[in-house]
């Protein structure tokens, strides 16, 4: 008796779980949320030391970016290197926030990797050979990269035909783009290095901006999920409104920086606020969904 039930929980176990996944999943559940809680967490940190060092020396620079060059630097490189990390490596609800999570992950370690142009203000310490890091930096980033699309692409081509027909092109359109923007930087750090310190910054700078922005719309507009027993829908609503407000907001502070009302330091921040509202409201669907997915299954 005890030994067909357990049988029977077994088979039960086998027939929900998915090919190659433990039928206890607990620990790949925890792993995700705690990538999730990271991502506010490094942001937070991040703009504490960048507020700290702005209050503590009366530094108030124009951009987030210029904190570069104050000691805050260690804070601000290993946010935007973990930020992208985790940008990579977390899966998107749907097609469009993947492929825009990874592609803003990328952005993210250029905008870490390659300083903005300044460190001329009093509190700005501007002894930093940029050119040679740069150089080092992005030479390192390249080098990781390379193998890393060619996995990307060799995981694509094995499951390819298991895959929708909307999904591979769009799969093949994103290893497209970024086998691109690993080509055009090595190109640009190799042989206009003095451009990429001028001009590569502010590009991945505003290219992770639209993206963060993107990941929000994204959601905003995802098809209507089934909803689930005990459970709740998508917050497409709340989704909707925190991307209009990402826009709007962005595109009011951008006219206003482009007129000198205000400092890009501002717009930075009012865009990476905006996005841990997201990230804090999407985590909260995904645990109360979780929980009532898990409440079915008892």
């Amino acid at each position: 008796m005890g030994g067909k039930r357990g049988e029977r929980m077994v088979g039960s176990a086998r027939s929900t779980t998915a090919p190659g996944v433990r039928a206890d999943v607990s620990y790949q559940v925890r792993s995700y949320r705690y990538l999730r809680i990271g991502i506010v967490g490094l942001l937070t940190a991040l703009g504490a030391a960048v507020i700290y060092q702005r209050a503590q020396t009366n530094c108030s620079l124009g951009s987030v970016s210029a904190y570069f060059y104050t000691p805050a630097r260690s804070v601000f490189v290993a946010g935007l290197v973990g930020l992208g990390v985790c940008m990579l490596a977390l899966r998107g609800l749907n097609l469009a926030e993947d492929i825009f999570l990874n592609i803003g992950g990328i952005f993210a370690f250029l905008v870490a990797f390659v300083p903005t142009p300044g460190g001329s203000a009093s509190c700005q310490d501007p002894d930093i050979r940029v050119s040679a890091s740069v150089r080092d930096n992005v030479t390192a980033l390249l080098i990781v990269g390379l193998p890393a699309i060619a996995l990307a692409f060799t995981l694509l081509f094995i499951g390819w035909s298991g895959r929708e027909k909307a999904h591979r092109r769009w799969a093949l359109a994103e290893g497209i783009i970024t086998l691109a923007l690993w080509a055009g930087t090595l190109i640009v750090v190799a042989f206009y290095l003095g451009w990429a310190v001028h001009y590569v910054h502010n590009i991945a700078a505003i290219s992770l901006a639209v993206c963060i922005i993107a990941v929000a719309g994204a959601n905003a507009y995802r098809r209507k999920e089934a909803p689930i027993q005990g459970g709740l829908h998508p917050i497409r609503f709340l989704y909707s409104w925190i991307a209009a407000g990402m826009l709007v907001i962005s595109s009011t502070l951008l006219v206003l920086t482009m007129t000198g009302v205000i400092t890009v330091f501002w717009l930075e921040l009012s865009v990476a606020v905006m996005f841990i509202i997201f990230w804090i409201a999407q985590t909260i669907q995904l645990e109360v969904e979780s929980a009532a997915t898990a409440g079915q299954a008892g």
